[in-house]
């Protein structure tokens, strides 16, 4: 026989194994499905905690793949179980990423929608399979347009990606990954009809078919870098169709001048308005015969009538925000005077301080969005260049004519620098934008300062009616009115540490300057005044570098300026 007391043991034994076990088990299943739980929870409200509920109909409906709205219980399901969940062959193709889906257009925040697969957006380019010929930039997704049938798909991307894959073909370049430099003055051509067909449509002749390549000529016209590049910045700005690059923001600027009026024609524009701007229009266009209108900035009845009132108005010119004041001119307000104006004046918007991220002026009807790509698209201070950018073709070719009797377009290198650096404009702009925030709200109410002037610090009702309407963010300018006039201002500068004492703007580091005695400085003073540019007025343009170091460096600034007795002491 067995011994009882050896049985009883045993079962003990055994039964404590099994229950321990089973503890266990337990356990590591609890902790199994806690992990699924809280990553289902972190994927799906955590991590997108600011989406709205999306389209009950799904983009597979939109295909004609599925028939079946969704629902929270299959998202989960396939996100948790996808080998469980049966997929049409469409959804396998889409989960393969066959299909490169938008999101939100890339100058708004990003935020995740469920399910996976939302709508285009406004401004979606649509590209081959194959990559684009140097000549044949993609098509852009027409607004309200429906999704393609899933028997024609196209290449959907968002314009971020555009950015990099549009108007590129590897293939022309001996596959180089990126666009090689083409320091060439001249180009040969296939045969002497296409020569011919080149010089047809370089004078306005003729004009290219859809899809044609028409076959370059001279480096002063056009060259492959400055045709790559036109290309790809157009993604960026919304709503644009073309673009136009230049040697300079000034060489843009004169251009857009030049090609929209004539000697006897009356052009408006907005004041204040940057330094070499001024110069231009009255030491160069005012003597030819042009007829400038200048409108105080912001003061909408006021552009309003000059609009109205004006003979021959050929052109209405919009600084905004105004540099340095940072005052704001409704756009969408300009562009319904200029339409309902006899002459129907073009309207062009320098949007140098804030866009192409933040601003959108062709999307409010501007016809003409012209940029220093010195700034913020350039963004290292160490190259100059400019663009314009419209939604109409035919304006830019107009420029371009222009452009190719002045000689001003971007040469090949600063071409191939400037395309490497729109992949991050946006980038840059987000943090630029941040830090200045976060440093002009800290510096509010600084005893040194009598004011910060920044979008986001705006006091006016009309104002901040403008910004909400037409600006997405503040922007990376901030301008404080120093306590004690130029000496304070003076002395401030000199006690910066980090931040250096340079005009321009948009780079990737913080600089400062005294805008009456530099920017500014070809301005009389009736005209400096009337603009509020005063005295005590230092501009910032804030860079990427962490914003709480840049904040104590003006602090330490504000909280070390000294002003000598004597008449330059005190306010102007």
């Amino acid at each position: 026989m067995f011994p009882a007391d050896a049985l009883h043991a045993l079962l003990r034994h055994t039964a404590a194994h099994h229950r321990r076990e089973t503890i266990a088990f337990g356990r590591r299943l609890n902790a199994v499905m806690e992990r699924l739980f809280l990553t289902a929870i972190w994927r799906n409200f955590v991590k997108g905690r600011s989406e709205r509920r999306p389209d009950p109909t799904t983009p597979a409906m939109r295909l004609e793949l599925a028939t079946e709205r969704w629902s929270w219980r299959r998202v989960l399901a396939r996100r948790l179980f996808p080998k469980r969940e049966i997929l049409p062959p469409g959804w396998r193709d889409l989960y393969r990423r066959r299909w490169i889906t938008p999101t939100l257009p890339s100058n708004t925040r990003h935020r995740r929608h469920l399910p996976p697969l939302p709508r285009p957006p406004r401004n979606c380019a649509l590209l081959p399979q194959q990559a684009a010929h140097h000549h044949g930039p993609p098509i852009i997704l027409p607004e309200g347009s429906p999704m393609p049938r899933k028997h024609e798909p196209p290449y959907v991307v968002r314009p971020s990606t555009a950015v990099l894959t549009r108007g590129f073909d590897p293939r022309l370049s001996l596959g180089s990954a990126r666009p090689a430099v083409f320091r060439s003055s001249t180009y040969v051509f296939t045969t002497p009809e296409s020569a011919q067909r080149a010089f047809e449509i370089a004078l306005g002749k003729a004009t290219p078919e859809p899809g044609e390549n028409v076959e370059l000529i001279y480096a002063r016209l056009n060259h492959p870098n400055a045709e790559i590049l036109e290309d790809q910045i157009v993604p960026l700005e919304k709503g644009a169709a073309a673009a136009a690059v230049f040697n300079s923001g000034m060489a843009a600027i004169s251009t857009v001048f030049l090609s929209t009026c004539g000697p006897g024609e009356s052009f408006l524009f907005t004041t204040p308005v940057y330094g070499g701007t001024h110069h231009l229009i009255h030491t160069l266009l005012e003597p030819l015969g042009f007829r400038p209108i200048p409108v105080p900035a912001g003061d909408g009845a006021a552009l309003e009538r000059a609009i109205m009132g004006a003979k021959d108005l050929r052109l209405v010119f919009l600084e905004t925000p105004a540099n340095p004041t940072l005052t704001m001119t409704d756009i969408r307000r300009a562009v319904e005077a200029a339409r309902g104006a006899p002459q129907g004046p073009l309207v062009a918007v320098d949007n140098t301080f804030l866009g192409p991220a933040f601003q959108h002026p062709l999307e409010l009807g501007a016809d003409l969005v012209i940029y220093s790509a010195t700034k913020y698209l350039a963004g290292f201070s160490d190259m100059l260049a400019g663009v314009v950018l419209a939604r109409d073709a035919d304006l830019v070719a107009n420029l371009r004519g222009t452009r190719a009797i002045l000689g001003n377009i971007l040469q090949p290198d600063e071409c191939w620098l400037l395309n490497s650096r729109l992949p991050t404009v946006t980038l840059r702009m987000n943090r630029q934008s941040k830090n200045a925030q976060r440093i002009a709200e800290a510096l509010n109410g600084h005893p040194a300062l009598r004011r910060v002037l920044y979008p986001s610090l705006l006091a006016d009702p009309d104002q901040i009616r403008i910004r909400d309407a037409q600006c997405d963010f503040p922007g990376g300018i901030i301008t404080l009115d120093v306590s004690g006039g130029r000496v304070a201002a003076f002395s401030f500068l000199k006690n910066l540490r980090i931040a250096r004492d340079a005009v321009s703007l948009g780079g990737v580091e913080t600089l400062a300057c005294h805008p009456r005695t530099t920017t500014h400085s070809e301005l009389d003073e009736a005209t400096l005044d009337a603009a509020g540019i005063s005295d005590s007025l230092v501009r910032i343009s804030v860079g990427i570098e962490d914003w709480r170091d840049i904040l104590r460096d003006l602090r330490e600034a504000l909280d070390g300026i000294r002003i000598p007795p004597g008449p330059g002491s005190h306010p102007v």
